[in-house]
């Protein structure tokens, strides 16, 4: 099988739709994004990922396919248990086809209820036809896919699924290497959205450190300073992404005016994703550990359940705004924090100890 008789399979099944993201990967979706549907295969198109085609594969078949020759934990997804192709052959097409169309039922079971509803009210896709009239095969080759992507990069990407997979990824490579923005750019946006993931990664270990049982009095101090500045870049680049997508749909006369408005704004949700990203990241680490007492891992695998639902409904609901800003449907503002206890004009703390 090659990425064609792949595109030609996948697309058969219900309510399967694709995207490129991350760059030059065709990513499957049950149910469309716009709705709240999830992804559950992701094919590489130019070499640069560890395989070819990785794929949901569910906690009971996950360890029984990585004893095949050629098939690794997806990057970044293993925890949901996902495996990757290192290349197209390693399983016979039958055998593949039968292991994505069961990604795919295990991804479309786990859809939220109004998810269902919305893709069973839903009209099916019209099929693509030639100049002659014929129906058309589906075919386009790997540079038309990209290209098409880099049209529809130029007016912006909004996905709340690949924003968490940024944090994971970063999560991930910070606690291998000293943390730091990558070289590459991902765009205004995203790039905002990683160093504001940053920012609560430093917060986060800065904290860990107040709490070390011999901490002095001055160390403590002097950490509650570095939390102090930390919080309020992680703050600044919070807002900072919320003005980037109100510059982006001010370009579009949006959002609506009359429109309901959202009580929380893409850069607080943004926020909570990462430190979900955060939490799961260590939650996961807890139940690995071989010195912990008894009953401590599962205990944490109940722990991160409860998180991955939590974020799992967080991106549906932030894709949702985003989706109903476009269609005009629902606005949010930029919401300022204003915090008071980095301005020496406006902590009383601060002012009348240098009077």
């Amino acid at each position: 099988m090659d990425i064609e008789q792949l595109r030609k399979f996948l697309l058969k099944l219900p309510h399967v739709e694709e995207t490129m993201q991350w760059g030059a990967s065709l990513v499957f979706w049950a149910g469309s994004k716009a709705v709240g549907g999830k992804m559950f295969a992701v094919a590489d198109l130019d070499g640069t990922s560890k395989g070819v085609l990785s794929f949901a594969a569910g906690p009971e078949r996950f360890h029984e396919l990585l004893e095949r020759e050629g098939l690794i934990p997806a990057p970044y997804l293993a925890r949901a248990y996902w495996v990757c192709m290192e290349r197209w052959n390693i399983l016979p097409e039958r055998e593949l086809k039968e292991n994505l169309t069961l990604a795919y039922e295990l991804v479309f079971a786990k859809l939220p209820k109004r998810t269902k509803d919305a893709l069973a009210t839903s009209k099916p896709k019209p099929e693509k036809r030639g100049a002659s009239g014929s129906k058309k095969t589906g075919k386009r080759d790997q540079r038309g896919l990209l290209q098409s992507h880099v049209l529809f990069s130029s007016g912006m990407i909004f996905s709340a699924a690949e924003i968490a997979q940024k944090h994971d990824r970063f999560t991930t490579h910070w606690h291998e290497q000293r943390p730091g923005l990558p070289p590459e750019s991902y765009g205004a946006f995203l790039d905002t959205v990683i160093a504001q993931h940053q920012a609560n990664f430093e917060l986060w270990h800065t904290e860990d450190k107040a709490r070390i049982p011999n901490a002095t009095d001055h160390d403590i101090a002097e950490v509650k300073r570095a939390i102090d500045r930390i919080n309020q870049r992680r703050n600044d680049l919070a807002e900072r992404c919320d003005e980037l997508l109100l510059d982006h749909l001010r370009t579009r006369n949006l959002p609506n005016p009359g429109a309901e408005l959202n009580s929380e704004s893409p850069g607080l949700m943004i926020d909570r994703l990462s430190i979900l990203a955060l939490k799961l990241f260590h939650t996961q680490e807890e139940i690995e550990r071989k010195d912990a007492p008894e009953g401590h891992a599962e205990r944490n695998r109940q722990r991160y359940a409860i998180l991955k639902e939590q974020r799992d409904d967080l991106v549906d609901c932030l894709d949702r705004l985003w989706q109903q800003t476009l269609a005009g449907q629902r606005r949010f503002k930029l919401y300022r924090q204003l915090k008071m206890y980095n301005d020496p004009a406006l902590n009383p703390a601060v002012y009348r100890s240098s009077s």
